[in-house]
């Protein structure tokens, strides 16, 4: 899906908000990975496993819980304390979700070298 759309004209669109945009290649990948999940995983409610990968460099950045992080085989971080935390808030603004994300980066930050 990313490859076909690579080197095309981009429609953008908001998701929530003008400070959330998304393409519809991303709508595309995240349908697409969303059914797959549920379809194997019906039952389960917390990540195990994260993935990020670019096709066009062909890198993959994952990290399962309890064995650290990695770029495609290759391990970068074998404990939470040594890691850098990059994260957005994404355009949802409405107040029980600001409470959510500010628990979770609090749980986050308090076991990160920052």
């Amino acid at each position: 899906i990313i490859k076909s759309a690579h080197n095309q004209p981009v429609e953008i669109e908001e998701k929530i908000s003008y400070a959330d945009l998304v393409t519809i290649t991303d709508k595309q990948v995240e349908s697409l990975l969303k059914s797959r999940i549920l379809e194997k995983y019906p039952d389960h409610k917390q990540a195990q496993t994260s993935v990020v990968y670019n096709p066009i460099t062909e890198q993959m950045f994952h990290a399962e819980r309890g064995k650290g992080a990695f770029l495609n085989v290759f391990i970068l971080l074998p404990e939470l304390h040594n890691a850098l935390i990059l994260t957005d808030w994404g355009g949802d603004r409405n107040a029980a979700n600001l409470d959510t994300k500010c628990a979770n980066i609090r749980r986050l930050i308090s076991d990160v070298r920052g």
